[in-house]
């Protein structure tokens, strides 16, 4: 099973500076770790990234109409909750819950961005980076404190608090929390970091009223290997894909390969499609000039013949005597085949031209504007005069 690489994320990593990490193998297990600067870390692993608990904002938000916000729209909504103006912040939300709330991270953008391109300075190029909130350990009605060099508190809801590691001062928020808290937990849970001394239980219960157990201890590269996919990942937005360098293609070649087989394939198919109908169009279209000139001789240019066919048969049926539909007669009688008798005392103006004839009629009136039954395509429009409208009957081709 493949290792994997995952670094902590801690204040100084914008700036270049050692940071936490650990090596762990496909069981989880712990193979290395250390605190070194990010250019002598392991390379060619899977990396990832923890961004620590003190450089992140982790709530819970009810988005309104139950909708997943992104982008601006989301850091508007954590305004109240935030530090900075909201434009300087880059935030995630997870998936909705049942009650309708779902978990936001929310990190610096400009100390994130900077974090991230120290560690792809230094070669490594994480493609996911999770908030330390999330892993840490937590109970539906039970609140956890991680103590080490920072004490974190989860409560019952997933909110963390970051709370002093002096006991003392410690106890008095705690007592603040419980005493805002909606209501108290079962019991608190202190769990210790490896190398870390850990306060006695009985004195850090002293005054909160809540029983305070001990727990097993935190190890934030095992808790973050265990917690598997992310439901709030921060690799989103304008950070999304930057770990994509790390992404194995090897396997995907062929399919690759196929794939582009098979545009090749699909191309070559149009274009000889194309050219083939286009030579159809092309030998269609001297047919229809070798026959205009075959029946007009006298016509020693021609354009398009289709166009210039109609208007010659229209002309040899003007001098013939027979009347063509665009004349004015077979157009009116088309008009009166539309019109109701209401509408026809109505007409107000008439106006023709070659292949049009315009009616303006009283607004309202019903007309029908199927033309089919007489050959005729017909448009209705108010004219610029309110109580009028114009319809125009134009001679089918």
């Amino acid at each position: 099973m493949s290792e994997t690489l995952w670094i902590k994320l801690s204040a100084g990593a914008a700036a270049g500076e050692p940071l936490s990490w650990a090596r762990l193998d496909g069981a989880g297990q712990v193979m290395a770790r250390g605190r070194d600067a990010p250019a002598t870390l392991p390379k060619g692993l899977n990396c990832k990234a923890l961004v620590a608990a003190d450089k992140v904002l982790w709530t819970r938000l009810a988005p309104p109409g139950r909708r997943r916000l992104d982008g601006l729209v989301l850091t508007y909504a954590l305004e109240d909750r935030l530090a900075d103006a909201p434009e300087t912040v880059h935030a995630v939300m997870g998936a909705l819950a049942k009650d309708g709330t779902a978990a936001v991270a929310a990190v610096d953008q400009a100390w994130f961005a900077e974090a991230l391109a120290a560690l792809d300075k230094a070669g490594l190029r994480p493609h996911s980076v999770i908030a330390e909130p999330a892993v840490l350990p937590g109970s539906a009605t039970e609140w956890h404190l991680v103590w080490g060099e920072e004490a974190l508190l989860r409560l019952a809801d997933g909110l963390c608090l970051h709370l002093s590691p002096e006991p003392a001062a410690a106890r008095q928020l705690l007592q603040l929390a419980l005493a805002r808290s909606e209501g108290a937990p079962e019991r608190l849970v202190l769990h210790g970091v490896p190398g870390q001394p850990l306060p006695e239980t009985a004195d850090l219960a002293r005054g909160l009223g809540v029983t305070v157990a001990a727990g097993p201890d935190y190890d934030w590269a095992v808790a973050a290997q265990a917690a598997g996919r992310p439901d709030v990942e921060l690799l989103q937005g304008r950070f999304a894909g930057r770990g994509r360098g790390e992404v194995d293609w090897r396997p995907w070649r062929p399919v690759a390969w196929l794939a582009a087989i098979l545009v090749a394939v699909n191309l070559a198919a149009l274009t000889l499609d194309a050219g083939l109908k286009a030579w159809q169009v092309q030998r269609i279209a001297q047919a229809n000039r070798e026959r205009f000139q075959q029946t007009f001789p006298e016509t020693k240019v021609v354009v398009d013949p289709v166009i210039q066919m109609r208007r010659q048969v229209a002309d040899l049926s003007h001098k013939s005597g027979v009347a063509t539909a665009s004349d004015f007669l077979p157009m009116l009688a088309g008009a009166g085949a539309l019109l109701p008798a209401s509408a026809r005392a109505g007409v107000r103006e008439l106006r023709y031209r070659p292949g049009s004839l315009t009616l303006q009629l009283p607004a309202g009136q019903a007309v029908s504007v199927d033309g089919q039954r007489s050959g005729m395509r017909v448009s209705r429009q108010p004219s610029q005069e309110k109580r009028w409208d114009q319809l125009t009957l134009e001679a089918g081709s």
